[in-house]
């Protein structure tokens, strides 16, 4: 895992979205689950737009490795992570960057990989140097669902 620190995936992200021409992730979940004892599926309580990478006793899941993006050659992988893994992607030119608990990514960018929220920084709330946006709160109060991009969980956005 990384640090508390949020990580920058901006430009990963928006490597990835421009090298995605040719990009078939049915094909590279395919390639992934030929390596013993792996499982690389698309999870029926996220969005589906990423496949989780992970080893499983053919019943279950019994380690998580990261998640392959089914729109854009990118992987967030775990630490642990077998290389062989790694290296599969490499060589299918998917982009890897590290799972991390906090990330930060452009709005211009991360809107190719969310559509259906919006983006609000809601660093108002825990900081009191910032100066409150009450028109922001009561979006927040009446539930729209949202990123913050400059601090966002990955389950965010999968």
């Amino acid at each position: 895992m990384c640090s508390s620190v949020c990580r920058d995936i901006s430009k990963v992200f928006e490597t990835a979205v421009k090298q995605s021409k040719n990009y078939h992730s049915n094909d590279i979940a395919d390639k992934l689950e030929t390596i013993n004892k792996m499982w690389c599926r698309l999870e029926d309580d996220s969005r589906r737009n990423w496949y989780l990478i992970s080893e499983t006793d053919g019943k279950t899941v019994t380690d998580y490795y990261g998640y392959l993006c089914s729109m854009f050659p990118v992987a967030l992988l775990m630490n642990g992570c077998p290389e062989s893994i790694a290296k599969l992607l490499e060589d299918n030119n998917v982009f890897i960057e590290k799972y991390c608990e906090h990330y930060y990514c452009e709005e211009s960018v991360l809107k190719e990989y969310v559509d259906d929220v919006a983006f609000i920084d809601d660093s108002f709330l825990y900081n009191n140097d910032i100066p409150f946006d009450f028109e922001l709160y009561g979006k927040i109060e009446k539930g729209i669902k949202y990123i913050n991009p400059y601090n966002f969980e990955f389950e965010e956005i999968k």
